[in-house]
């Protein structure tokens, strides 16, 4: 081999170990793949970007493998810090774009429950809405057969009324119907519950991005490829409020997942308890009722004492009834306030383990700095 073609092989060699040791712009190059640096405002923020793989580290720091044209997902917290969630991107002129991915969260949130929130990376609270909507439909559901049923049923018994030959028949079944058309008046206003219960517990998952998924808010400085990002501290009001709106909300917020999950699974599992003693409380009441009505219009003195003795044991069911109403309802406002009180007790809200880390990549190679 002579001295030029070895020298032109071992040149060659060599560009392609640094081609892959060292991205393109590291060469002072134009491609797509660019460098950028990223600072913060508040100590301990940490930045990273993701495309199918991760980029990032406790600010600031540089990355460099940036695609142009290419858009990652932006996250951005740390310890102490709301977590913000965005999308990032370096336009073709080179351009820094940052936006936000609150809308996108939520028309996702609207076709599938739980999927925009799966997708801004809040997998615990989309699951928390899946189950906690899926029982109170699965619950909807039951009630709602229950209701057709005893629709069917008013619909035989109006039909044994207008066929009765006699004024006794007639009087019996016009009672029937009467005591059946109560009843479903009492299952129609549970399966209303229901269906409200069911409705705020979607709209609320729909409408919630818009409130917990903020963008990061970045500054682009003299140099085309840095930026400043804006870190905010946790606020205990924002977290009561949103466990005051949905229990458990406000320690997912904070950092307390367990505790945020258990929260909204007490909370929603008091809310039905509570609202099937309602419905029985209804009911018991209602057949009560009917019983005094009885009583009131008959005027056969053994029909009446034995009504008396219905309406004293109606009477007992319906006390026994109402104090299971009042004390899930007592329960239910202890685990709400209890999950309101929380918010202001301090959790691990640190996310540092996530970020101990800071990989910098720029034209002078490569370092990796861990902190303990």
């Amino acid at each position: 081999m002579g001295k030029r073609t070895f020298i032109s092989t071992l040149s060659v060699a060599m560009l392609a170990t640094m081609a892959v040791l060292c991205p393109w712009p590291c060469f002072g190059g134009t491609g797509d793949s660019l460098c950028v640096r990223i600072s913060g405002t508040v100590e301990g923020e940490g930045a990273v970007l993701s495309r199918g793989y991760e980029l990032g580290g406790i600010l600031p720091v540089t990355l460099c493998n940036i695609e142009a044209g290419e858009r990652y997902r932006l996250a951005l917290d740390g310890p102490g810090l709301e977590r913000r969630i965005g999308s990032f991107m370096i336009g073709k002129s080179g351009n820094i774009e940052i936006g936000g991915i609150r809308l996108s969260a939520l028309g996702r949130n609207a076709v599938l429950p739980g999927w925009g929130s799966f997708y801004a990376d809040r997998g615990a609270a989309g699951l928390s809405d899946d189950m906690g909507l899926a029982a109170s439909l699965a619950i909807l559901y039951q009630e709602e057969m229950e209701y057709r049923h005893m629709r069917n049923r008013l619909d035989v018994q109006n039909g044994r009324l207008a066929a009765a030959a006699t004024y006794e028949e007639r009087e019996l079944f016009q009672a029937a119907v009467h005591e059946t058309s109560r009843k479903l008046n009492v299952q129609n206003e549970e399966v209303k519950r229901l269906a409200i219960l069911s409705g705020a517990l979607y709209a609320w998952q729909v409408v919630e991005p818009l409130l917990v998924d903020n963008p990061p808010s970045g500054n682009v400085g003299a140099g085309k490829n840095d930026i400043t990002l804006g870190g905010v501290r946790k606020s205990r009001a924002k977290a009561f409020v949103y466990s005051l709106v949905r229990p458990g909300r406000g320690q997912i917020y904070q950092g307390k997942v367990v505790r945020g999950v258990f929260f909204s699974s007490a909370a929603l599992a008091g809310g039905l308890v509570a609202l099937h003693y309602q419905n029985e409380y209804d009911v018991a009441a209602e057949t009560y009722e009917v019983c005094v009505e009885r009583f009131n219009a008959t005027s056969v003195l053994s029909d009446r004492e034995r009504l008396a003795g219905q309406v004293s044991v109606l009477w007992s069911d319906v006390d026994r009834a109402k104090d299971r109403r009042n004390v899930s309802l007592i329960i239910l406002a202890g685990v709400w306030g209890w999950n309101v009180i929380d918010t202001f007790f301090e959790g691990d809200c640190s996310t540092a383990d996530s970020h101990r880390y800071s990989l910098d990549l720029d034209e002078r190679g490569a370092s990796v700095a861990f902190r303990f």
